[in-house]
């Protein structure tokens, strides 16, 4: 599968609907482990407070959904997001679309452009969490001589044309 192929940072699985940003756990009400650092290493940030943090932040910017546990929603077992945390330490994320099961058509384009927003938050997020962890590899391999172009990216370069 493409997440056992890549080292996936991020990921988004979409349903419908709710209006809802959900993250880890699903399967249980249970907190994540408060040793969990799988997220931002050696940061001290606890995946359970970044997962909420977020979760927000998405919501935010989307606009009008609110972030939750999975659990909250209904438990369930085997959800995409408690996966691809659990075996690859992804910042994995479902977000219920819509206020409807089968939106309308007319309503389509309307949620799409919304989602996209968050979507591309949190990819924006991953790259940068990527980049550090390159040079967190670097440094580990080479010691503290070593350099690095410094790179940006800019929103506009995805835009919708």
């Amino acid at each position: 599968t493409l997440f056992n192929s890549r080292n996936v940072v991020a990921s988004i699985d979409y349903h419908s609907f709710g209006q809802l940003v959900l993250y880890p756990w699903g399967y249980t009400t249970a907190e994540i482990p408060n040793a969990n650092e799988f997220l931002r290493p050696n940061t001290k940030t606890k995946d359970k407070v970044l997962f909420a943090e977020l979760a927000n932040k998405i919501a935010t910017e989307i606009g009008g959904y609110t972030p939750q546990k999975s659990s909250a929603l209904y438990p369930v077992s085997g959800g995409s997001e408690d996966w691809e945390y659990n075996t690859k330490h992804s910042a994995s994320f479902v977000i219920e679309i819509g206020t409807v099961f089968q939106p309308p058509v007319a309503q389509i384009g309307i949620i799409s452009q919304a989602n996209i927003k968050g979507a591309r938050w949190l990819m924006f997020w991953a790259v940068d969490q990527a980049l550090k962890k390159s040079l967190r590899l670097v440094h580990r391999e080479f010691g503290n001589e070593f350099s690095f172009a410094h790179i940006t990216l800019k929103a506009e370069h995805l835009a919708e044309r």
